[in-house]
């Protein structure tokens, strides 16, 4: 330094010109040429072992370099990884919902089914019951319809019966009537085909059905419509409550009016004229 130079010469002056101030000042000189040579020479080792030493962290900065490179790209895959594990992770919970929903779809479809089989086998023995209540039905419509047929023939039987029956009680009847004919009057129809009707009983009765002493098929007469009664030389008719009535020339018989040569009678809209003289 420039204090040290200053010293030297301070101290070359003041010494003598002797030959030992040289030979101190050769040996200061040379040691300091040894420093300054050890000096320098270990500024190249430094120099030397800075640059190897930066050369070192150089390749380790290129070598850390790289190796955070290979993190970013890891990192990068990691992410992308990552993204794709949640895009599964959320469809696996979407596949869990939809095998939960179709599991509660299953147990209520599985539900439903044993309740359809339930009302199958329910409807199934309903049928049996049936078919067998219509089998049932079959023999007992089979023994009616045999015990239906007995009962026609009977009742042919006896129909047969009845009309030999009513055979002879017509002929009876007829031959009553002859015993006991006294003709006191005959109604004549006036509309319709020409008819005679002789009254030869004290009491006889008009209608539909075959009982009656007169009787008149037509729908508009009723069953029992109405009663002729000879008193005293006197001819009466009265109305047995039927159901179009009995008029004598126009007037409605109420009980019983009386009948007279020449009057008109209308018995349920069927005229007749009635005469007491039989002309032949």
């Amino acid at each position: 330094s420039s204090d040290g130079q200053t010293q030297l010469v301070l101290a070359v002056v003041s010494a003598d010109d002797g030959h030992e101030s040289l030979q101190w000042l050769d040996a200061q000189l040379e040691q300091v040429q040894t420093a300054v040579v050890e000096a320098l020479d270990g500024a190249r080792d430094a120099a030397r072992e800075c640059i190897s030493l930066g050369a070192q962290q150089d390749a380790r900065i290129q070598e850390l370099n790289a190796q955070l490179e290979a993190i970013d790209e890891i990192s990068n895959e990691l992410a992308a990884t990552k993204q794709e594990c949640d895009a599964w992770q959320a469809r696996a919970q979407e596949a869990e919902s939809a095998k939960e929903a179709l599991q509660d779809e299953l147990l209520e479809t599985q539900a439903a089914t044993d309740e359809l089989r339930a009302e199958r086998d329910e409807v199934a023995l309903q049928l049996r019951e049936l078919e067998s209540r219509r089998q049932q039905q079959d023999r007992t419509f089979c023994r009616l319809q045999a015990e239906l047929q007995e009962r026609d023939d009977e009742l042919a039987t006896l129909e047969a019966r009845l009309t030999r029956l009513a055979l002879v009680e017509n002929a009876v009847q007829e031959a009553r009537h002859e015993a006991e004919r006294d003709e006191f009057g005959l109604l004549v129809r006036t509309n319709g085909t020409t008819e005679l009707r002789y009254l030869d009983l004290p009491t006889m009765t008009i209608g539909r059905e075959a009982d009656n002493d007169l009787r008149i098929q037509e729908s508009h007469i009723s069953r029992h419509h109405a009663q002729i009664t000879r008193v005293d030389d006197e001819t009466f008719i009265e109305d047995l409550e039927s159901t179009n009535g009995v008029y004598v020339n126009g007037q409605p018989v109420v009980v019983r009016s009386r009948v007279q040569d020449g009057d008109q009678v209308s018995i349920g809209g069927t005229e007749f004229r009635y005469q007491e003289s039989i002309q032949a």
